[in-house]
C-alpha cells in the first residue's frame, strides 16, 4: 500500500512536470534510437502510437519501415480487457482507441517473442531503468509476453528522468532510457 502512496505522488509531480514543460517537447530523441545498435540490429521493433506528452514515434516507425523492419505495437483487445501486439503497416487505419490511444482499425496479431527490441513510453523513469506508468499495469502485462532477452528502452525526454523510483516485484525494469 505504502508503494501505491508513493507512485501515486511521483504521477502527481510527472503530470505537473509535463505542464511545465510542454512547450520544451521535441524529437532529440529519435537520433538517438536510430544509431542505437538495438535499432539497427533488430527486424521487428515493438513501438506505441504516442500522444503528445510522449516523444513522437512516428519518425522512428517511418525509418523502420524505409529499413524493411517489421513494426508490433499494443493494440487493445475489449475481449480480453488487455492489451495485445499486432502487426502495424503504414498503409492500415488508424482508429482512436481506449483511453485515446490510436491504433490500426484492424492489425493481425504477431508473435510477442519474435519482437526484437521495444520501445515503451512512461511518465517517468529513474537512472536504474524502473518506469513509472500510469498505474494500470498495461506495459508490465505486455512486456511479459516478449522474451526475457528482449531489450527494453525507455523513450523519454530529459526531465523525465529521476534518481529513483520506487519498484514493485511486477514492475519490468527497462535495459536502458533514451533521452
Amino acid at each position: 500500500m505504502y508503494s501505491k502512496l508513493i507512485k501515486r505522488e511521483w504521477r502527481a509531480k510527472a503530470r505537473q512536470l509535463i505542464r511545465e514543460h510542454a512547450s520544451d517537447i521535441s524529437s532529440g530523441h529519435v537520433h538517438s534510437v536510430l544509431e542505437s545498435e538495438e535499432f539497427r540490429s533488430a527486424s521487428v521493433i515493438g513501438l506505441y502510437f504516442s500522444v503528445s506528452t510522449e516523444p513522437d514515434t512516428k519518425p522512428l516507425m517511418e525509418a523502420a519501415f524505409s529499413l524493411g523492419k517489421r513494426v508490433a505495437v499494443p493494440i487493445y483487445s475489449p475481449i480480453l480487457a488487455a492489451y495485445e501486439w499486432a502487426e502495424y503497416q503504414p498503409s492500415m487505419e488508424l482508429t482512436e482507441a481506449k483511453y485515446g490511444i490510436v491504433e490500426p482499425k484492424q492489425a493481425p496479431k504477431i508473435d510477442p517473442q519474435i519482437i526484437d527490441v521495444c520501445f515503451l513510453p512512461g511518465l517517468l523513469f529513474d537512472k536504474s531503468g524502473v518506469r513509472l506508468g500510469h498505474g494500470g499495469g498495461f506495459y508490465d502485462r505486455l512486456l511479459i509476453q516478449i522474451s526475457s532477452s528482449t531489450p527494453i528502452i525507455g523513450l523519454a525526454f530529459p526531465w523525465q528522468i529521476v534518481d529513483e523510483l520506487p519498484k514493485e516485484p511486477h514492475d519490468i525494469v527497462c535495459s536502458k532510457v533514451i533521452y
